[in-house]
């Protein structure tokens, strides 16, 4: 396994939720390989409490819709906006969206790392219903190739991660970790307004250190409206070094931690989507956050994965996974899960 040498604008400190000493070097995946979800956590974990110099994006399917410009009556802004209001996206927003999603999965840098629909238990590759997070249809989506062979979107093999890091199986044992994280002094939020004010009323201290951007902003994603969103994000990137970005920011915080990584990647940019909620204490934002057995079944068996190279072009539906489990020394956790519920 490679490991990667902190350079010389980035100086390793002492863990700052320990005190212990960081580790001097970085460990990174070798190519093509996913580790078991337990031990992605540790490592992702590690790198955050050492403020090391990555970037972390979760590509769902949200960003599925975003590609394929579905977003203008979008799950995911359902209910935010006054009763009865329907957010439509401006003429150019969605092609403009689709184009710069695209572009946040071609980065070749293995301290950028794509959180995937990746099962968390290899149940889940055959009943989303008991993956514990993850969905390998979406995944197929992103993995899936063309007629001539080439991988339609392009996410490298050697940066796959887990999209559910912070969520589902694994949520409600991050709350407590982000939480300090977010309150180290040289952490900052970027979401919206609303969260931001949700903060301020409930007496956060680091609520004075949240970025805020529009809600509605990517429907109005062209323009000078993108142009400037995206200037304020690399300024705010330039002008730190060493410092932790947390995003819960939707399908747009994927096209800032893209840009802002480009930009200075001396900082660590992490998507933690949905978990935000959990700081918050707003357990009923999602069903993952009321109970463990959401979306995972009486067993989690956990694996490394090897992906893929040799995927046959294939339609949406008849795609295989992209993904063979390696079951040697894996862990398999059991659930009471009776009168919980499982779906979620």
């Amino acid at each position: 396994m490679q490991s990667l040498e902190p350079d010389s604008a980035h100086e390793w400190a002492r863990n700052s939720i320990t005190g212990e000493l960081c580790k001097p070097k970085v460990p990174l995946h070798p190519f093509n390989y996913v580790e078991s979800y337990s031990a992605e956590v540790k490592r992702v974990q590690a790198l955050l409490k050492c403020s090391a110099s990555f970037a972390f994006l979760r590509e769902n399917d949200g960003e599925r819709d975003a590609i394929l410009g579905d977003m203008n009556v979008k799950k995911t802004f359902k209910d935010r906006g006054k009763a009865g209001e329907k957010w439509q996206a401006s003429a150019g927003a969605p092609q403009q969206l689709s184009k710069d999603v695209t572009a946040t999965m071609q980065v070749v840098d293995r301290r950028y790392l794509l959180g995937l629909a990746v099962p968390t238990c290899v149940e889940g590759l055959r009943n989303e219903f008991r993956s514990g997070g993850g969905n390998v249809r979406v995944l197929m989506f992103f993995s899936r190739k063309h007629d001539n062979g080439t991988l339609q979107y392009k996410p490298p093999f050697h940066s796959w991660s887990y999209s559910n890091l912070f969520t589902h199986r694994g949520g409600m044992r991050s709350i407590s970790f982000m939480t300090r994280i977010i309150n180290k002094p040289d952490t900052y939020v970027v979401t919206n307004e609303n969260v931001k004010q949700l903060a301020l009323d409930k007496g956060f201290s680091w609520a004075r250190r949240i970025i805020t951007f529009p809600m509605k902003l990517p429907q109005m994603w062209e323009g000078k409206v993108r142009l400037d969103a995206l200037k304020k994000a690399r300024m705010l990137a330039g002008s730190k070094k060493g410092s932790t970005f947390v995003f819960a920011l939707g399908t747009i915080a994927k096209i800032f931690i893209h840009n802002m990584w480009l930009e200075n990647s001396n900082n660590s940019y992490v998507d933690i989507g949905s978990l935000l909620e959990g700081v918050l204490g707003n357990m009923k934002a999602r069903a993952w956050l009321a109970h463990k057995c959401h979306r995972i079944g009486s067993s989690c068996t956990e694996a490394t994965y090897v992906a893929k190279h040799d995927m046959l072009p294939c339609a949406r539906r008849d795609c295989q996974p992209p993904l063979v489990p390696m079951l040697t020394g894996h862990k398999s956790f059991k659930f009471d899960c009776r009168n919980r519920g499982t779906r979620g």
